[in-house]
């Protein structure tokens, strides 16, 4: 590239076949299957057995994808070397690692953007070699000779947002329920309690409009599938800075004296919202992901 500038980029992806998720073998595998007063008799092992529990297996799915733009910038200076990195992606996969697949009823619906996805990724590093000590001699060079300053800043947008209801009125036990939505989902960006993160007027509970053969009133998935809410939480954002000094005292005696910054902004992270419909909270953000700032002073001495 022009002034100095080096760069590369590629599309990086991958596809997971027979990737195996947790599936409850106890879920009902259809809605509106239980009897009136009983959703338990929708459980195919209470039938058989009259086990409500759940009973977790390990099954085979469909694909799980990953598929990226990366683009690395580096330039170099007499002293100072920044390389910035961005990363545009989307995973998908049926669920993450803390839990089962959350529709049996409807493998499909348990589809939808990893709870890890995050479309944008920008990282910028420095490593700066301070030039102290370049018209210094004696004991000014040693003191002043050797430093060094690091950096890594992180920006990146956030994770999906998963807008889950009352499951009541599935009367499927074991399936997950998600809103219905009338309206333009929209962030509103606010923090804190008593302060709605998302508009959360456009969301609302299915309601039981079917009827079963057992005369059950049951509701139908709502319209959203997992993680489709179309919304994202909090973005991260983050600098971590380290200054240290190499020196020898002899030539098998040596030693490193060193300062780190974490969280040097002191910017607060925040956790993603409550997005629960049948919480108190629902839409509002009430705690930080991140650390406050910590400084850490180390020496090191090596013989």
């Amino acid at each position: 590239l022009w002034w100095g500038f080096t760069g590369e980029a590629a599309y990086v992806g991958n596809v997971g076949r027979g990737i195996v998720d947790r599936l409850d073998l106890n879920a009902a595998t259809e809605l509106g299957a239980g009897l009136p007063g009983n959703d338990n008799a929708a459980r195919p092992l209470f039938k058989k057995y009259g086990r409500s529990a759940s009973v977790t297996t390990w099954i085979p799915v469909n694909a799980h994808h990953y598929n990226s733009l990366q683009v690395k910038v580096d330039r170099r200076l007499r002293d100072l070397l920044i390389t910035t990195s961005y990363t545009l992606s989307r995973a998908i996969n049926y669920d993450d690692e803390s839990g089962n697949i959350s529709t049996p009823a409807d493998l499909s619906r348990s589809r939808g953007l990893a709870g890890f996805n995050r479309t944008h990724s920008f990282v910028q590093t420095f490593v700066w070699a301070i030039p102290f000590a370049r018209r210094t001699d004696g004991v000014a060079r040693w003191a002043l000779d050797g430093w060094q300053l690091s950096g890594l800043f992180a920006r990146q947008s956030g994770t999906p947002l998963d807008i889950t209801a009352s499951a009541t009125n599935l009367h499927a036990p074991g399936n997950t329920q998600r809103a219905n939505v009338t309206g333009t989902p929209r962030v509103l960006g606010n923090t804190g309690p008593g302060q709605l993160y998302f508009d959360k007027s456009v969301y609302s509970t299915p309601a039981a409009t079917l009827i079963s053969a057992t005369g059950v009133a049951y509701a139908p998935f709502g319209a959203l599938t997992r993680n489709g809410s179309w919304l994202n939480g909090p973005g991260y954002l983050n600098l971590d800075a380290s200054i240290f000094k190499k020196f020898k005292f002899t030539e098998r005696i040596g030693g490193e004296l060193r300062a780190d910054m974490f969280n040097a902004l002191k910017h607060p992270n925040f956790n993603n919202p409550s997005t629960s419909l049948t919480s108190a909270t629902f839409g509002e953000i009430n705690g930080t992901a991140s650390s406050p700032r910590l400084v850490r002073f180390g020496l090191r001495v090596s013989f």
